[in-house]
């Protein structure tokens, strides 16, 4: 998948809302604010170098959730709206705020088979006893 597709279809914005749309006008207004919640996320994912890759079916139903969430928030026209408060709108626009920044700096990893910078790791740090292994240590080390 690239950095240039929608991650949520107008069905599943209204499914997700329990909200109707009555005409094609409301169903372009829906299409309208989840292509500017894509552009959003395409964004984080392409400052994490994450256009290119295989997405997990994980990675791509969280996306669509974070695209329906996102585009709720651009959505200012009454037809097809959801009835949030302003105080909901801001809660919801804190956690996609979180979710973007974390995805640009790859604290959430979205791509089949890697892993997120949280994700736990380990190295072995090399211990001279002698004289010779700490010569050996320090011509790895600047091998490598």
């Amino acid at each position: 998948m690239s950095c240039d597709e929608y991650y949520a279809t107008s069905q599943e914005y209204l499914d997700f809302w329990c909200v109707e749309i009555h005409d094609a006008d409301e169903a372009d207004q829906v299409e309208n604010y989840l292509r500017r919640a894509a552009s959003s996320i395409n964004m984080a994912r392409q400052a994490q170098g994450a256009c290119d890759c295989t997405l997990t079916t994980a990675s791509q139903q969280y996306l669509r959730d974070l695209s329906i969430v996102l585009a709720v928030i651009y959505h200012k026209c009454p037809c097809a709206r959801p009835s949030l408060s302003a105080e909901d709108q801001r809660m919801y626009m804190d956690q996609v705020s979180l979710e973007l920044s974390m995805i640009r700096r790859g604290e959430i990893e979205l791509c089949a088979g890697e892993t997120g910078i949280d994700f736990p790791a380990i190295g072995w740090a090399e211990q001279s006893l002698t004289d010779f292994n700490a010569a050996k240590i320090i011509v790895n080390a600047s091998m490598r």
